[in-house]
C-alpha cells in the first residue's frame, strides 16, 4: 500500500475489518494477539499509522482509535480494484 509497509498495511486492514465486523475499534491487546506481537509491538504500528495519517488516537479509552478518511479511501480503491 501506498507509504505503507506490509506490516502497517495489514494493521490497517485488520482494523477497518474488524471495526466493519464488530462496530468497535479493537484494544491494543487485540491487535497484538491477532499478529503475535506484544501491545507495545502494536503501539509502535498504531503510532506510525497515526505519524502517515491513516489513524488517530481520541479519547484515553482502549479502543480510542479512529480511522481516517484517508485509510477508507484507500481501503476502498484497493477493494474496487479487487473486484
Amino acid at each position: 500500500m501506498i507509504g505503507l509497509t506490509e506490516k502497517q498495511a495489514s494493521v490497517l486492514l485488520y482494523l477497518v475489518t474488524h471495526g466493519r465486523e464488530t462496530l468497535r475499534q479493537p484494544t491494543l491487546g487485540e491487535v497484538g494477539e491477532h499478529f503475535g506481537i506484544t501491545k507495545q509491538g502494536a503501539a509502535k504500528h498504531l503510532s506510525a499509522l497515526q505519524a502517515k495519517g491513516f489513524v488517530e488516537s481520541y479519547g484515553r479509552g482502549p479502543r480510542g482509535i479512529l480511522i481516517t478518511k484517508r485509510a477508507f479511501a484507500l481501503i476502498e480503491s484497493l477493494e474496487k480494484n479487487d473486484e
